[in-house]
């Protein structure tokens, strides 16, 4: 199914109040990501830990951990995605995501480009 997962979402007031933040913000990201791809064994552990305290009505961080090894790294990038850097968004698959919405949304009332709700502006290159 083209349906995208992660992303950073953002009001478009900020984006241009604080572009230097957005772009600080996007950049530490991309270095968890990174480091998420990189080192799985290290950060899915680490990473399933904090969830597990910040939030109370999560399982236990090991079976948070069991899961994401199922779904990290593997699924972090599409083949249009390959080669380009952690958080590079496709406007062909956001394309298609939008165009599966459609068809099985009968009330969305309208068909945003992808240009329209997605940027790579911000990403370190």
């Amino acid at each position: 199914m083209p349906l995208l997962g992660s992303g950073i979402v953002v009001r478009d007031d900020l984006i241009k109040s604080n572009p230097d933040l957005i772009r600080h913000f996007v950049k530490a990201t991309q270095r968890a990501w990174d480091y998420l791809e990189k080192e799985p064994k290290k950060a899915v552990p680490e990473a399933a830990a904090t969830v597990h305290k910040q939030f109370d009505e999560t399982p236990p961080a090991n079976i948070i951990a069991e899961y994401a090894y199922e779904m990290i790294p593997d699924r972090m990038m599409s083949p249009t995605t390959a080669g380009k850097p952690v958080g590079w968004s496709s406007e062909e698959d956001w394309s298609k995501m939008i165009d599966l919405l459609k068809t099985y949304d009968k009330d969305m009332k309208r068909k945003p480009k992808p240009a329209d709700l997605m940027t790579n502006a911000f990403l370190a290159q």
